[in-house]
């Protein structure tokens, strides 16, 4: 009897020591700790990204930006560099970024193209991604001030979602608040196009890109011309968004015989993109060009596609542009996320 209530007392404590041991490691770990503080500002990501998660990449190892499998040029409007949009990060008393948190954190197998000669802003050339560097000529940055861009996410999407070690290079050419003319042959986004892509494929001994990512629109505002939304717009201009965007039309406002194809068009003609790559675009938030985007979907062409991208979509708007044309950080990396998914599933990854 005695052995028995002996037994009875040492499995007792035995089954005290156990819950108390459970009880200590029933909370997240240091590091998940401070993953959830740090995505607590970004919201219900949906099923748009993953983009709160740690790498899962295929690849293993380090990686240099000799290793870049897919090169890609990411190019449009204000939307595609985020501005006055927050990033998931630890700053400084300068407001400058001191530690990003996910689901900001740069990614071992995500690299940019960078031109910023300022040694504290990372240099020029291909560097491992962040968002504190300046990845155009019009976006410069300022020595660690940071803010989001979907292009970033989209890398970073790529990189951890395909079935493959993918390891992926962005080369930004973007213009803040032009029509889609600025892009027309000879003009100065399809001169920076070329620039930017010759530099980017040269320094890493390639020939061409894998892809392009494009969001621009908002200045295009009515079928009839390029309009701002507070503009008084000429309801006899040409419908020409289409026409400039991908119909195989010789265009009007174009003398060049050699530009007398659309943006599409005379990208493909290029060597270092050519045909059979993706091409996909974004709806703008609410401009009516959408319209005209969405047929990239109806083309009968493989490599063309839109992504959702109006206010409808579920994308989070920033609630401090007054013409709510800009999407937030988080509506940024969930649409980098609905890029990515296009593109992996064109491409097979």
């Amino acid at each position: 009897m005695k052995k028995y209530k002996k037994y009875l007392l040492l499995a007792s404590i035995t089954s005290i020591l156990l819950l108390l041991l459970s009880g200590c490691n029933s909370g997240p770990a240091d590091d998940e700790t401070d993953q959830i503080a740090d995505n607590s500002q970004t919201g219900d990501t949906g099923n748009d990204s993953n983009t709160g998660n740690d790498s899962s990449s295929q690849c293993t190892g380090t990686a240099s930006p000799n290793d870049i499998t897919d090169v890609i040029l990411a190019t449009g409007q204000s939307n595609l560099i985020g501005p006055d949009t927050t990033v998931a990060a630890t700053l400084d008393r300068f407001g400058k970024v001191s530690e990003f948190h996910q689901p900001d954190k740069p990614h071992p197998y995500v690299f940019a193209w960078t031109v910023d000669s300022r040694a504290d802003n990372a240099g020029t050339g291909w560097k491992q991604a962040n968002l504190t560097q300046s990845w155009h000529d019009t976006d410069p940055g300022a020595g660690g001030i940071a803010h989001n861009n979907f292009a970033f996410h989209f890398a970073k999407q790529v990189a951890d979602r395909s079935s493959g070690c993918r390891i992926v290079g962005i080369v930004m050419v973007s213009e803040g608040g032009k029509g889609i003319a600025h892009w027309d042959y000879g003009q100065p986004g399809w001169l920076e196009i070329k620039r930017h892509t010759g530099e980017a494929l040269s320094a890493i001994g390639r020939s061409s890109i894998d892809g392009i990512l494009w969001h621009q629109g908002e200045s295009d505002w009515i079928a009839d011309g390029t309009c701002y939304p507070e503009s008084v717009c000429n309801n006899n201009a040409p419908d020409f968004y289409a026409q400039k965007l991908f119909s195989k039309v010789a265009d009007p406002n174009i003398d060049n015989p050699v530009g007398d194809l659309a943006l599409i068009d005379r990208l493909r003609k290029e060597g270092w993109f050519g045909f059979s790559k993706p091409f996909i675009a974004a709806q703008t938030v609410k401009a009516p060009v959408n319209v005209h985007l969405d047929k990239l979907n109806n083309d009968g062409d493989y490599w063309t596609a839109t992504v959702r991208g109006d206010a409808a979509s579920g994308l989070e708007i920033n609630e401090t542009d007054p013409f709510r044309n800009h999407y937030s950080a988080q509506g940024l990396r969930d649409l980098g996320a609905r890029y990515a998914t296009e593109y992996m599933q064109m491409k097979g990854y």
